[in-house]
């Protein structure tokens, strides 16, 4: 049967995104080919080639099966949490359910630019011949289909007709956007299972950076996961059964009313109500698996039901252990954490960028249980993840997980031919994601009488491991050791996206200071003066209207009694937290150029109301960060910047909004002292307890 192609012209992002707007409005397929008629009809004179144009986009979001229904809705229900530009990645899995055609396109496109900095457009018709066939129309729109991608901003033409670039990697910082992808993906795929870390990397979602990983996957209640095998997990999707809405039944003409002794659905306690399927709500999600990793590093409680991985991660920088003499030639110096805990620098030489490190662990199986699902599964490479971010944390170098080398398990699983008792090697050449920062380039400043060398990147780190050990293993005895997880996370993906995306990283930096802050103040209040103060408006319509100073002053306390003081949490964090050394030390990751004015100890205040109101402006209103927000460190420095500061210089006001450079190293110093005082604060009251005990006895 020949296949037909569909979508055969171009389809501009205004359009789709014009009917995704009207669909959260009305879902009538008459309707939105009414509105979408009359919105086409300028760009679209032509009453035939409008109809096909309105023919095409309905079939992505509205003319769908009833088994993509619910995927739909899910997103449409998205779009108040997701930006503008986020919206491609809606319309990316919607096209690719479909039209065939666009999915299979998309996979060649993306399996070229896996091979080659950019392609042509004669490459990926060839490669198109052998699904659909030499003929006109599959050629045809598979330009159309190209040059849609550049509309929508996914792909980007040269100065060489014809040939055509990936614009950029596009990133999301919402987990449920990207799951939602990776299911209208696999819903598109010919296959009916995928292999994870396959599914993870599929060519055709070649425009997109997911964050997520196996752990997510399995979490997710659209995928059935299963292993197949000693080490592969294959992912497929959750059938979900379409029944018809019941039939509405006739009312009875003198119904009683409730006893009184019955509550309704609103008075029953969260517990005893049931879900949409008819079954208490029974989901047992535990995402700190790192936690548990460290109370039994050696996998102790449950030896039997374990696996062993060894891990490659990559740091930005090199680190080493802080030891007598020359550190680049000891293999002493290689050993950075102490047992139970192994991480050891394999590069060699010893300053290879980037570092390579080998991380071993041994994790317990669990098991997570839904509404309609119990998955058991080894939680590896998330609690890898997890320690890579802590280390990134406690190091202050980029630290991420590179792939898994590989893996042991229990005898319980039967005995492999080769590997029998020894580890199983796994693919690791053509799965690696190699996550760091790019090198800076030596700068050589010229004087009249000297050249001095100058070197922008991080500096050689010494750790102590000792310490290093101490601070991870007793993490889980921290009361709030799940917050500095949380936190450590946000903060390892902003350092990640310091250099691409400095806003992005800005924003990320903050919310990480905002998970841990409202754990740790929890309670927090500000005195009542300063409650009023907040409170003005209510306290001076309170005295206008003729109430008494006591009366009013009560009135504006009790209006903030549903007030989360984030911004206050947040400065308040900080100040307490940070370290005196960022005001008297040298930085040893960012060099910050000099021809910047950055923040005194006397304003530190004032310029974190600065920072968090930036913010709230960037987030809420859409207005960038000022431009001295986006420095980096380095040699150089974005255009628009190097004009702020030349302006700066010759008007003599300074630019005073701190760079993201500086901020980071402020969030690394207060969360990093704060999970030290936590576990000071942890043992102190474990001694108390243990004396209050003696006393009694």
């Amino acid at each position: 049967m020949r296949k037909v192609v569909g979508i055969d012209r171009k389809i501009k992002r205004a359009w789709v995104d014009a009917v995704l707007d009207r669909l959260a409005q009305t879902t009538d397929e008459a309707e939105l080919r009414i509105f979408l008629d009359k919105h086409l009809k300028d760009e679209l004179p032509g009453k035939e080639s409008r109809a096909k144009t309105t023919g095409i986009i309905l079939r992505i979001w509205s003319g769908i099966p009833s088994s993509r229904v619910a995927l739909r809705d899910r997103a449409v229900a998205m779009l108040p949490r997701i930006s503008g530009q986020e919206r491609i990645w809606l319309h990316w899995g919607m096209t690719a359910l479909a039209y065939p055609f666009f999915r299979d396109t998309a996979e060649v496109v993306g399996r070229l630019l896996a091979l080659q900095d950019d392609f042509t457009t004669a490459q990926v018709q060839g490669r198109m011949l052998t699904a659909w066939g030499d003929r006109a129309t599959s050629k045809e729109a598979a330009q159309k289909l190209i040059t849609t991608l550049v509309d929508w901003e996914v792909l980007r033409s040269t100065k060489t007709q014809g040939h055509f670039l990936l614009a950029r990697k596009m990133t999301t910082s919402i987990p449920d956007l990207q799951l939602w992808l990776l299911e209208a993906l696999l819903d598109a795929n010919a296959a009916d299972e995928i292999e994870a870390h396959q599914l993870l990397r599929l060519p055709e979602s070649f425009p997109f950076s997911l964050s997520i990983g196996v752990a997510d996957l399995r979490r997710h209640e659209g995928f059935n996961i299963h292993r197949q095998g000693l080490d592969m997990d294959m992912v497929a999707l959750r059938k979900v059964k379409i029944e018809p809405p019941p039939k509405r039944e006739r009312k009875p003409k003198n119904k009683k009313a409730p006893k009184p002794g019955h509550g309704s659905l609103f008075d029953m306690e969260a517990d005893s109500v049931v879900s949409k399927q008819g079954t208490p709500d029974t989901t047992q999600v535990d995402s700190m698996h790192v936690l548990r990793y460290l109370s039994d590093p050696k996998c102790e409680q449950k030896p039997e039901e374990s696996v062993f991985a060894e891990y490659r991660l990559l740091c930005s920088g090199t680190l080493h252990r802080d030891i007598l003499g020359d550190w680049s030639k000891s293999e002493v110096a290689r050993i950075l954490l102490d047992e139970p805990l192994l991480l050891f620098a394999a590069s060699r030489p010893f300053d290879d960028h980037p570092l390579e490190l080998v991380l071993h662990l041994s994790v317990p199986q669990v098991q997570e249980t839904g509404d309609n699902y119990t998955s058991s599964y080894y939680p590896d490479d998330e609690v890898a993840r997890d320690l890579a971010a802590l280390l990134t944390l406690l190091c202050r170098r980029l630290i991420t997980v590179a792939g898994k080398a590989n893996e042991r398990h229990t005898t319980k699983y039967g005995r492999h031919p080769l590997f029998d008792g020894v580890p199983v090697p796994l693919p690791l050449a053509n799965s690696m994601q190699r996550i760091f920062w790019t090198r800076h380039p030596a700068v050589i400043t010229t004087g009249r009488d000297t050249q001095r060398i100058e070197d922008y990147n991080p500096w050689p780190k010494p750790v102590d491991g000792k310490k290093l050990t101490a601070l991870l293993l007793g993490l889980p005895r921290s009361a709030h050791a799940a917050s500095i997880v949380a936190s450590a996370r946000l903060y390892a993906l902003a350092l990640e996206m310091i250099h691409e995306r400095p806003d992005i990283s800005y924003q990320l930096l903050i919310s990480s200071v905002e998970t841990i802050a409202d754990a740790a103040l929890h309670s927090f209040e500000p005195p009542p003066d300063a409650q009023v103060k907040h409170q003005k408006a209510v306290f001076d319509l309170a005295i206008s209207l003729g109430m008494k100073l006591e009366q009013a002053t009560q009135l504006a306390i009790e209006a903030c009694k549903h007030e989360y003081w984030v911004k206050r949490k947040f400065k308040k964090f900080l100040i307490d937290n940070v370290d005196d050394s960022i005001w008297t030390e040298q930085d040893d990751l960012f060099r910050i150029a000099r021809v910047l004015t950055l923040p005194q100890r006397e304003d530190f205040e004032k310029t974190l109301s600065k920072v968090y109101d930036a913010r709230s402006k960037a987030t809420h209103v859409g207005k960038p960060f000022p431009v001295t927000a986006l420095h980096t460190g380095g040699p150089f420095m974005p255009e628009k910047l190097a004009s702020a500061v030349f302006r700066s210089i010759h008007s003599g006001s300074p630019l005073t909004f701190p760079p993201v450079a500086w901020f980071e190293r402020v969030v690394n110093s207060a969360i990093s002292s704060f999970w030290e005082r936590s576990l000071t604060n942890a043992q102190t009251e474990g001694v108390n307890r243990g004396n209050e005990g003696s006393a009694c006895a």
